[in-house]
């Protein structure tokens, strides 16, 4: 995927989101402004990620939408927003259950503590190996 900067790759992994269905058209300008608020990159091992969301009114279903960036966008970084963070990789969660976004959050950081993880994440060379690879490393909220 190539973007520019963390609005326009919020913006594509959201149009992907709202023409499967799966969020509201209020979902983008939610992210948006939750993001500014509330940054969400985070610096793990291997390749900083980011995790921006909504606040549920704006999801319909369950989804995530994954950003392998080809080159790295700035995020803030989360507890840290004076921190901007090289960000290669990027979850867009539609979360109906607001436990859900901590649910994804620990599962999302534990898998990236390992460097090797986002590496072969980094290297895949289809979307499906990707998705393989994240099936593999991260296991969906119940």
């Amino acid at each position: 995927m190539e973007t520019t900067d963390a609005r326009s790759t919020i913006a594509e992994l959201a149009r992907l989101l709202e023409a499967e269905g799966k969020v509201k058209t209020s979902f983008l300008k939610a992210v948006l402004e939750r993001e500014a608020e509330f940054p969400t990159g985070l610096p793990t091992p291997g390749a900083a990620i980011a995790i921006p969301h909504a606040d549920p009114q704006h999801c319909i279903e369950p989804a995530v939408a994954v950003g392998i960036l080809k080159n790295p966008v700035g995020f803030a970084e989360m507890g840290s927003p004076q921190s901007t963070l090289d960000v290669r990789i990027v979850f867009l969660l539609s979360v109906t259950r607001p436990e859900d976004h901590v649910e994804w959050l620990s599962k999302l950081a534990s898998a990236f503590q390992n460097p090797q993880f986002a590496q072969r994440l980094l290297e895949a060379k289809s979307p499906p190996q990707a998705c393989n690879l994240l099936r593999n490393g991260i296991e969906a909220p119940t």
